[in-house]
């Protein structure tokens, strides 16, 4: 599975936040993106639960907890995202995205993307595919 992960500034009320925000809302509805998990240090549970009600299929964990994907258990903090031996840091307008199974991770920095809303959700897509073709690979290579 594939596990975006994110801090909570994509839920400020700044003009900056709330463009990384609809960015954030293009990507979760034009990926296959099952479950997001959000680094909280500021009071945005709201915000958070109002976006997250856009997407009744994705899964939105909120820190802190502790997760179990496949056979890896992860660490969700207020200011990291605990993958076995490695620590995950949220920055304001980047989002990572995890594959559960091997630990992979990618950082992608959403201000960098212009507005164009099929930008940013071709190129996480792309990410998306990409990790699964490798997993299936060796999937195969391995029957």
């Amino acid at each position: 599975m594939i596990v975006l992960y994110c801090d909570d500034s994509f839920f400020y009320e700044s003009e900056y936040s709330q463009k990384m925000n609809h960015k954030l809302e293009v990507i979760l509805k034009e990926s296959l993106i099952q479950c997001v998990c959000i680094s909280i240090t500021k009071k945005v549970d709201e915000q958070i639960d109002a976006f997250a009600a856009k997407f009744p299929s994705t899964t939105f964990i909120k820190s802190h907890n502790f997760i179990q994907f496949e056979e890896n258990k992860f660490e969700l903090t207020d200011h990291s995202l605990n993958l076995n031996e490695e620590q995950l840091h949220p920055f304001s307008g980047t989002i990572c995205l995890v594959d559960t199974i091997s630990c992979q991770w990618q950082r992608y920095y959403l201000d960098l993307f212009p507005d164009q809303e099929t930008d940013v959700a071709q190129i996480i897509n792309d990410f998306i595919e990409d990790f699964m073709h490798e997993l299936f690979s060796k999937t195969d290579k391995e029957n």
